[in-house]
C-alpha cells in the first residue's frame, strides 16, 4: 500500500521550508551582564567616624556607621570591612575620643559565605549581657604584630582602658567578667579563613537565665578556627571550649589569664573519626561530669607535650577504638 501522496515531502523541499522559516525570525540576543553583578564580589565599608554622612553606602567614599549597618547589609560572598575608629576626617576631628570604638547593643550573626574582617586597631564593645558574636560564615580579626593601639579589641562597654569611655558614665561603672557573653563558631563558619590573631578578649563568658550561667569566652562548635597571639583574660567562665567530635582548632601562643578556667573546655561527644591533639599552648580540660567516647571506628591521637586536665568528678575516656599518644 502507497502512502498517502500528501504526506510525503522529499528532503531537499523540507530543508528548504525550514531554512525560510528560520530566515523570517527575528534576531535576538540575551543580556547577562546583570548575571555577573548579581555573583560580584562586594565590600561594605564600615568607619565609625562617617556617621554624619548622608550618603553612606557602604562604598570606600561614603562607608556605613556601624558594624551592624554592614553586616545587615551584606549577603552570601560580601565582605564587611571594618575600619579603625579614631575620631577624624580627612585630618578633622569629628568627635571626642572616648568614642572610638564600636558599641554592639544586641547580637550580631555574621551569615554563611559573609565575611567580617576587622583591621588592626578596631575596638568593638559589647554593652549588654548576653551579647554574642556568632560567626556562620568567616571572621578575621588580625590585629598588627606590633601590639598596643593596633591590637584588635573585643571586650566590655564598661572597659574604658581602651577605645575610651564608651558608654560615657565618667569611670563609674568597672568591666566584669560576663559583662557580655562570647564569640562561637558554628558547624557552617569557614576553617581556612577564621582567624583571631594579635587580639584581646575580655570580660566575656557568662549570661543570666535564672541564675548566672558560664560559658566560654570563644566556643567552637564543630569548627576548627585559628586563634594565636592573643589574650583572653576576665571571662566568668572558661577562656575556650569545643567538641570533642569534630573540632581541631590551631590554638598557639595564648596567653590565658583570670578566667574561671585557663584552658581549652571539652565538651562531652563520640569521636568516629581520626582526631588529633596537637595545641601544646594550652591544656585540654575535661570537667566533672564528661564522659569521652571514642568510637569503634575513631581515633584519638595526642602529639608530645600535650597537657590533659581532668576534674575530679566523674569523668571517663570510654575507648572503642584507638587512643594513641606519641612519646619522643
Amino acid at each position: 500500500m502507497n502512502p498517502n501522496p500528501l504526506m510525503r515531502v522529499s528532503s531537499a523541499a523540507l530543508f528548504w521550508w525550514m531554512s525560510a522559516m528560520f530566515a523570517a525570525l527575528p534576531a535576538f540576543s540575551v543580556d547577562l551582564s546583570h548575571v555577573a553583578s548579581t555573583f560580584a564580589l562586594r565590600t561594605f565599608h564600615v568607619d565609625g567616624d562617617n556617621c554624619s554622612d548622608p550618603l553612606r553606602d557602604g562604598s570606600p567614599e561614603h562607608p556605613l556607621c556601624s558594624i551592624q549597618d554592614g553586616v545587615t547589609a551584606a549577603a552570601a560572598n560580601d565582605t564587611v570591612l571594618v575600619h579603625k575608629v579614631d575620631g577624624r576626617v580627612n585630618g578633622v576631628a569629628v568627635r571626642p575620643e572616648q568614642w572610638n570604638s564600636y558599641l554592639l547593643t544586641s547580637s550580631l550573626m555574621v551569615e554563611s559565605g559573609e565575611t567580617l574582617q576587622l583591621e588592626p586597631g578596631v575596638v568593638v564593645k559589647m554593652n549588654l549581657i548576653g551579647t554574642q558574636i556568632v560567626i556562620n560564615g568567616c571572621l578575621r580579626a588580625l590585629g598588627d604584630p606590633g601590639g598596643g593601639e593596633n591590637s584588635i579589641y573585643l571586650t566590655s562597654a564598661h572597659d574604658d582602658s581602651v577605645g575610651g569611655d564608651t558608654n560615657g558614665d565618667g569611670g563609674s561603672t568597672a568591666p566584669a567578667a560576663h559583662d557580655w557573653h562570647q564569640i562561637v563558631f558554628n558547624n557552617t563558619s569557614e576553617d581556612a579563613c577564621c582567624r583571631i590573631e594579635h587580639a584581646e578578649i575580655r570580660y566575656a563568658g557568662g549570661y543570666e537565665y535564672y541564675g548566672w550561667h558560664r560559658t566560654e569566652a570563644v566556643l567552637m562548635n564543630a569548627a576548627s578556627p585559628t586563634v594565636r597571639d592573643t589574650t583572653i583574660s576576665n571571662s566568668f567562665g572558661d577562656a575556650l571550649g569545643c567538641d570533642a567530635a569534630v573540632s581541631e582548632p590551631t590554638l598557639q601562643r595564648l596567653t590565658l589569664h583570670n578566667n574561671y578556667r585557663n584552658g581549652l573546655h571539652i565538651y562531652p561527644g563520640t569521636i568516629t573519626e581520626h582526631r588529633t591533639w596537637a595545641n601544646t599552648d594550652v591544656a585540654y580540660v575535661l570537667s566533672n561530669g564528661t564522659q569521652l567516647t571514642i568510637g569503634q571506628s575513631g581515633r584519638l591521637t595526642i602529639d608530645p607535650g600535650i597537657v590533659v586536665k581532668m576534674e575530679p568528678i566523674e569523668v571517663q575516656i570510654v575507648v572503642d577504638g584507638c587512643l594513641g599518644g606519641v612519646n619522643k
